[in-house]
């Protein structure tokens, strides 16, 4: 019988140490975690720049709402259905049809490929927007 309860004295043992660095692995990762909450992104059009931070899975469009809110920067569009929002004017200035010149936006100088509605901003994004023809 005592080496039964040895077996189980030194199962136990194992079973505790086992847990604790279980435990000291995963805890790291939940702090890293609660610690980064926002992303820092930029939105600039011709001379206009606002930086701002926002909520970590916020969009392009969240970034361009919030500077409209807090600046004199003006956008109109619209909402379609399973395609997300469509820019069609900023700052007064709308998309032309006859010369096939829009507003066309850019992640980090890069022509984006997904709509602003659709776009989850990383840290340190610069959105930027172009008034051009559009090759589309």
């Amino acid at each position: 019988m005592s080496q039964f309860k040895r077996y189980a004295f030194l199962l136990t043992i194992l079973i505790l140490v086992g847990g604790g660095c279980a435990t000291q692995t995963t805890q790291p990762e939940t702090i890293a975690e609660a610690v980064i909450q926002e992303v820092t992104a930029s939105l600039v059009v011709d001379d206009y720049e606002f930086s701002t931070d926002l909520k970590i899975g916020s969009t392009a469009l969240d970034l361009m709402k919030k500077a409209s809110e807090e600046t004199d920067f003006v956008y109109g569009g619209q909402e379609y259905e399973g395609m997300g929002f469509f820019v069609s004017s900023i700052n007064g200035v709308e998309g032309d049809t006859e010369t096939n010149t829009y507003w066309i936006y850019y992640i980090n100088d890069e022509s984006a490929m997904v709509g602003i509605s659709q776009y989850e901003l990383l840290n340190n994004d610069v959105i930027e927007w172009k008034y051009e023809e559009s090759t589309y």
